[in-house]
């Protein structure tokens, strides 16, 4: 191997992989919220999870299966309902809307989320909370130097930021 061609290989790997984020993806355990809420209700809740229809190319693939699986987590981890079941198996359903989703930067990644929540009694069919919470999230080269991998970093950030504010307010109910 000539010597020149030796001598750049490495920065052309380290470049490739900081532009490309190899096997980077988002990860449900950065988007879980841990809080201790005021009230741990002792009934059951099922989730579900709408991306709004201007998300960005390729979002629902992305991210719907983590988000999904950080907020069902974020629901375990702080007990604010006895447990997670299926939808039609539970007393209360907890929606999920997603208005407005970015994240991107090619320095310093930014994410910008709006999630409208709501939260219904099954077996009166009645909304008995509803509340739309913005959240962003910044992050550096320091949190992560390769780019793609901080895009993803900063959506979950921003989400767990999200779903921390409205697992706290559920958390406040009397229910």
């Amino acid at each position: 191997m000539p010597s020149n061609l030796r001598a750049t290989l490495p920065a052309v790997i380290l470049t490739v992989v900081s532009l490309c984020g190899c096997a980077m993806s988002f990860d449900a355990a950065d988007a879980t919220a841990h809080i201790t809420p005021q009230n741990s209700h002792p009934y059951s809740v099922s989730v579900t999870l709408h991306l709004g229809p201007n998300q960005w190319l390729g979002a629902e693939d992305r991210y719907f299966p983590a988000m999904q699986q950080a907020v069902t987590d974020s629901i375990n981890s702080s007990r604010v309902f006895n447990r997670v079941v299926p939808v039609g198996a539970s007393d209360y359903l907890l929606d999920a809307r997603v208005l407005f989703m970015d994240a991107r930067g090619s320095g310093d990644s930014t994410s910008n989320i709006r999630i409208l929540w709501s939260l219904q009694q099954v077996s009166s069919g009645k909304v008995i909370w509803a509340q739309t919470f913005r959240t962003s999230c910044a992050l550096t080269m320091k949190d992560s130097f390769v780019g793609l991998d901080r895009m993803y970093k900063a959506a979950a950030c921003g989400i767990r930021a999200n779903a921390s504010k409205a697992l706290t307010e559920i958390g406040e109910l009397d229910l």
